[in-house]
């Protein structure tokens, strides 16, 4: 009830909407923690931080800027494998929401042919 509530109160267009449902989720318990993009921490936070999460048996959900967005995936691939399988949802709720799927280096190549622009959800697949 909560999440629905902050959903329908934020304006579903704003760039702090995505912040704002997250601090909403983490207040009723969804959500552990929340790191605000992969590559907004140090090197070496980030991969302490990746080595962690390499194991986690759960999907991962970071948000990112279009501009590290390449970085952010070269470094989810080196920490957890090229054949990783990623998500990356662009413009979440907006008119040019779109969504690119496949592993690791598939969506590396993929952003470095085609760079993102606007928000960005990066989903990482459970381990196998």
């Amino acid at each position: 009830p909560k999440l629905l509530q902050a959903k329908q109160a934020a304006d579903l267009h704003s760039p702090g909407f995505n912040q704002r449902m997250v601090a909403e989720v983490m207040k009723d318990g969804f959500l552990e923690r929340h790191v605000p993009g992969i590559r907004a921490l140090y090197k070496g936070q980030r991969d302490a931080m990746l080595e962690a999460l390499s194991r986690e048996p759960r999907t991962l959900v970071f948000y990112e800027a279009p501009h590290r967005i390449l970085e952010a995936v070269a470094d989810l691939a080196a920490a957890f494998g090229a054949t990783r399988e990623l998500v990356i949802a662009r413009e979440l709720t907006k008119k040019f929401e779109t969504y690119h799927r496949g592993t690791a280096a598939e969506v590396l190549a993929h952003f470095q042919s085609h760079p993102p622009k606007g928000e960005i959800v990066l989903l990482v697949h459970a381990p196998e």
